[in-house]
């Protein structure tokens, strides 16, 4: 009796020829407790437990898998699963393929946003929006672009066949000093200052051929020559 007792276990005794039954406690599945009061009921409680399937989800569907089977856990396209020493490790591709779109908001700002599509990338701050696409850029809504025919900003184009400064002012040129480069304003001014130096100069020097050519004390001075005056004695003395 006492043997049989101490075999049940669950707190069974033997007393003048009875033994009590046992008191077996049971965690059940959900996490509650329960007792079972014979053998067969503790053995009918853990039959329970062990053929109850575990059930899986993921963001869509579900398996359930029986204690003792094989979960596949896999990757798809750009994730890649690894099974080893007890651990399943899921990482991301480090070379990205086949996505229709990748969108990165900033932390701080959730108005600024660059997205990546197979047509180009946008990128807005919720205002203003550039895109780089196969026909080139657009910055600021338009207001600056770039493409095969060149570049244009606020109506001023670059392209192959020249610039057009839409009447806007080109400045810092600097001077030019090969046959074809362009001069700014100081040296045109340079050059017409020398210019007229030389040419006053050339006045002047006619100026003064003239009235000393005159003679009769002509003169000449600041652009002007004075009349002749000459001494003429006449006939009749």
């Amino acid at each position: 009796g006492n043997s049989l007792a101490q075999n049940l276990g669950g707190s069974s005794t033997y007393k003048d020829g009875v033994v009590t039954a046992p008191n077996y406690q049971i965690t059940n599945l959900d996490g509650t407790s329960s007792t079972a009061a014979t053998v067969g009921d503790a053995i009918s409680s853990l039959n329970t437990a062990v053929t109850t399937p575990l059930t899986f989800t993921g963001d869509s569907g579900s398996s359930t898998n029986k204690l003792g089977t094989t979960l596949a856990i896999t990757g798809d396209n750009n994730i890649t699963t690894t099974a080893s020493q007890g651990k399943v490790a899921v990482t991301l591709n480090k070379d990205l393929t086949g996505l229709n779109s990748v969108q990165t908001v900033d932390a701080n700002d959730p108005n600024k946003v660059s997205t990546l599509t197979a047509g180009g990338t946008t990128v807005t701050d919720g205002t203003n929006t550039t895109v780089y696409g196969s026909n080139g850029l657009d910055i600021n809504n338009g207001a600056v672009t770039l493409g095969k025919d060149g570049l244009n900003a606020g109506g001023v184009t670059v392209g192959k066949d020249g610039i057009n400064a839409n009447d806007k002012t080109i400045s810092n040129v600097g001077d030019a000093v090969n046959g074809k480069d362009a001069t700014n304003l100081q040296q045109v001014q340079d050059i017409v200052a020398k210019s007229g130096e030389g040419s006053q100069a050339a006045t002047d020097a006619l100026g003064n051929s003239l009235a000393q050519n005159l003679g009769g004390s002509s003169t000449y001075k600041d652009g002007v020559v004075t009349a002749p005056n000459y001494q003429i004695t006449n006939l009749d003395g």
